[in-house]
Order: structure tokens, then sequence, then C-alpha cells
């Protein structure tokens, strides 16, 4: 039964892991743009005098957009090789741990996975930007790994049943097969 468990390609599922975190890339991307459109906005539109504001809330919103959405496919290429990994990781896990893909164990692998890939990415983070990284500076912790950890956590437990449904799919497929043989 194992054996038919494998028929699902580790290919198959790092492309998955890595649509999802280019999707998650740019969905959290979204989220920011609006958000920092909107407080600039705020900004200059209290500053500014009437006659001047549509052209530099004009010119503030592009650049902004225009920003974020580099830095998005940047970060959306970077993510998707670790969103490839974190999947080929979560299936070989749940393979392992879980052969009879229980749906309460597969959440528990999952949310066990996400939170040492999540730990790992912090020390990671944390090396990088040392003090920065902490919660002394709260705004710069949330924005960069706060929000995108509760993203990432999410995506890997709701990626993890989605997967277990995909494994239990192939070895359907793979037993209503041979048994047609």
């Amino acid at each position: 039964m194992l054996k038919s468990k494998i028929n699902i390609s580790n290919k198959f599922i790092a492309l998955n892991g890595a649509t999802v975190a280019v999707a998650t890339v740019f969905a959290y991307s979204i989220l920011v743009m609006i958000y920092t459109i909107i407080r600039s906005s705020a900004t200059i539109y209290s500053i500014m005098p009437m006659g001047e504001r549509n052209s530099i809330l004009w010119a503030n919103s592009i650049s902004v957009a225009y920003s974020v959405a580099v830095f998005s496919i940047i970060l959306a290429l970077i993510s998707s090789i670790s969103g490839a990994i974190a999947a080929v990781i979560l299936k070989n896990l749940l393979l392992y741990f879980n052969p009879k893909l229980v749906f309460k164990k597969t959440v528990l692998i999952s949310f066990i996975t996400a939170f040492a890939l999540l730990f790992f990415l912090y020390l990671l983070l944390y090396a990088l930007l040392k003090d920065w990284m902490t919660f002394n500076y709260f705004e710069t912790f949330s924005f960069w790994f706060l929000f995108p950890a509760t993203i990432f956590f999410s995506a890997c437990i709701i990626g993890g049943s989605k997967l277990n449904k995909v494994l239990e799919s192939g070895i359907n497929q793979v037993n209503n097969t041979s048994n047609k043989i």
C-alpha cells in the first residue's frame, strides 16, 4: 500500500507548493500595497494644499504600486523555492508518520512542520537582521515575519489537508487501475 502512495510525484507536489507560495506572496503584497497607499495618501492629503494634491497623490500611488510589484516578484521567486521544498517535506512527513492518512494526524503533522520551518526562518532572519528582528521593533517584526508567518502557517495547514486528499486519491486511482487489470 505504501508503494501506491509514492505514485504522486514530488515534482507535482513541489509545483503545487511553489504555486501556493507565489499566490500568498502576491496576496500579502496587495494588502501591503493598499495599506501603504492609504496611509501615505492620508499624510499627503493632510499637508498638501488643495490644488497640488491630485498629481502628488497619483504619483504616490504609482510609485508605491511599482515598488511593491518589483519587490513582490523578487520575493515570489524566492518563496516559490521555499514553498516547493516545504511541500515535498510535508508530503514525505505525511507518508512516513501518517501512512493511513488520518485527517487529524495530518493537521498535527502540518502544524508541527509549519512551526519547525517558521522557527528555522526566524533564526535565518534574525541572523541577517539582528536586533531589528525582535519585539523591540514590533512593526518591523510584524511586517517581515509575523503577518507572513500567519499566512504561511495557514497555507501549510490547509495545504497539508489538501495534500492528504491528493495522496488518498492517488491511492484510490492506483487501486482502481490494479482492480481493472
